[in-house]
């Protein structure tokens, strides 16, 4: 027993948490991932601060629940100006430049970038770390390239494709020259990255977004109500939405009792424009900034993400799974998860395939749990907290040899 503690003593790590947001509560895709992810980390014993980058400060309730778990929690603003759309680096990257001024006094074994948002951490010359390691949410360049494909509005393209440009240089020829060590959350990522990289220049793993088992539920399924959850703000969620309600929706209101639920945050952003087009149909639910989605996935049955174009994992997709509801959904709002498709989700990629799909689940309860009970326990088979205690593990063994 004493030797098994001693142990866990000296492997216990000193780890700060640069997130390009605050991460609590988390009620949008990469808050969740860095969220669970900082809950594992603190379960394995290590000891964790918080950097987090803020237009507005959070709530005292908030903040009181995030140091419940985290050591030392630091607010650094993010300020916009017009005149760094004219700045070599992308916009969400100078916004955060205040991360370059932030005073840290303690040594830490690890500094985890939550994103390429946060690299000008990299460039504060008061930090200390014996690792860097970089989360890979999404292929920026990538990521913003599709919003500018998906957005209808020419200034927000225009900005969007800037980002593309910025990104693609921005990334490869300043962070990862700086970030050897990358946890991926998209496998399709990940392969590509070893693909068109020097493998042996790199440290990189696959890490899926966190689950914790105890938070999977098991639905009854009763009904024939869909829904959509996501953020209203992205442009490519409104193109999903929108491509549903013209291609999809229509098929499926002859259905008896069929109703889409189109649920999502706004994060303070204007969406009118989008919500007037919403007017034009019928047999649907609209609801913004749910603070409990509880009784939302307990009326659904069917989960859909026909999103067009996005990068990186879709946390939406796997949210439904862990709500315990069937998932059917384009190839591009799946990527990355390794789920398979006919045994985990459906996949539907045309209107009639996303019409015939969904009638399928409405049509049969017993193939809606088993498809939601499949996606789950591969879920649990692909555990994020295994992979991540073994690469803590080997940063370890780096610095022991």
């Amino acid at each position: 027993m004493l030797q098994k503690n001693y142990y866990r003593i000296v492997f216990m790590k000193k780890i700060l948490i640069v997130s390009p947001s605050f991460p609590y509560p988390a009620n949008y895709g990469g808050g969740v991932d860095i969220w669970r992810r900082i809950i594992s980390l603190v379960k394995m014993g290590n000891k964790v601060d918080l950097i987090a980058t803020v237009k507005d400060l959070p709530n005292k309730e908030d903040l009181d629940y995030v140091k419940n778990f985290v050591d030392k929690v630091y607010l650094i603003s993010r300020e916009n100006k017009i005149i760094d759309l004219f700045s070599m680096f992308p916009l969400q990257v100078k916004s955060r430049q205040k991360l370059k001024e932030l005073v840290l006094n303690d040594l830490y074994d690890i500094t985890l970038l939550e994103g390429d948002y946060v690299g000008l951490i990299l460039e504060n010359k008061s930090l200390k770390s014996t690792h860097l390691v970089l989360r890979s949410h999404n292929d920026e360049k990538e990521y913003f390239k599709k919003l500018a494909l998906s957005s209808d509005a020419l200034l927000n393209s225009l900005y969007y494709f800037s980002e593309f440009i910025k990104f693609k240089f921005y990334t490869k020829k300043i962070l990862l020259k700086k970030i050897k060590n990358i946890l991926f959350i998209s496998f399709t990522e990940f392969s590509s990255f070893n693909n068109q990289e020097k493998k042996d220049q790199y440290q990189s793993v696959f890490l899926p977004t966190p689950i914790d088992k105890k938070e999977f539920k098991t639905r009854e399924l009763k009904g024939n109500t869909v829904v959509f959850v996501g953020s209203l703000f992205m442009p490519n969620n409104q193109e999903a939405i929108l491509w549903y309600l013209k291609n999809v929706h229509p098929g499926l209101v002859s259905v008896p009792d069929y109703k889409f639920l189109i649920i999502g945050s706004t994060r303070g952003h204007d969406i009118s424009t989008f919500e007037n087009k919403l007017n034009n149909y019928k047999s649907i639910e609209y609801h913004i900034d749910v603070t409990n989605l509880e009784y939302i996935y307990e009326r659904s049955s069917v989960f859909v993400n026909p999103m067009l174009n996005g990068a990186g994992v879709k946390i939406k997709s796997i949210n439904a799974i862990i709500e315990g509801l069937p998932l059917v959904s384009t190839r591009v709002g799946i990527e990355g998860t390794g789920l398979i498709n006919g045994q985990h989700y459906l996949e539907a990629n045309s209107p009639n395939e996303f019409k015939s799909s969904i009638k399928k689940l409405l049509m049969s309860t017993t193939e809606r749990k088993k498809i939601a009970a499949y996606a789950q326990r591969f879920l649990i088979e692909h555990n994020h907290d295994l992979i991540l205690d073994e690469f803590i593990r080997v940063l370890h063994k780096q610095e022991v040899h």
